[in-house]
């Protein structure tokens, strides 16, 4: 009996070999990871925390990108993407409400 499988995982891949007989078994097998894989790893990473344009220009940087323009594949370019951000302000206006109408509301907002 024999066995052979080849498993590719992701940007990792795996091998494994086997057989028995009728004295015993036997089976190896082993898996590696690319170089190129762990800056895929690391570019994901980045993007996990925000940090789109290092992730950004970590895949420009790979070999798979050096392979895409050198087959007319244009890159992206890696800007910093500015969020507009709005900030709410409330402003309390003095005299509307007295120190106890206020107590007396957050009172009766936070009782159980």
């Amino acid at each position: 009996m024999g066995l052979g499988i080849i498993a590719p995982n992701g940007c990792g891949a795996g091998i494994q070999g086997g057989g028995s007989n009728t004295r015993g078994a036997m089976l190896a097998g082993f898996a590696w990871t690319t170089s190129e894989c762990y800056a895929f790893i690391l570019a994901q990473a980045y993007q996990a925390v925000g940090q789109l344009e290092a992730a950004c220009e970590l895949l420009n940087t790979t070999n798979a990108a050096r392979r895409a323009t050198a087959r007319g594949f244009k890159l992206p370019v890696c800007v910093v993407q500015v969020r507009e951000v709005t900030k709410v302000v409330t402003q309390m206006v003095p005299g509307t409400y007295t120190q106890e109408q206020v107590n007396a509301i957050v009172q009766k907002a936070v009782r159980k």
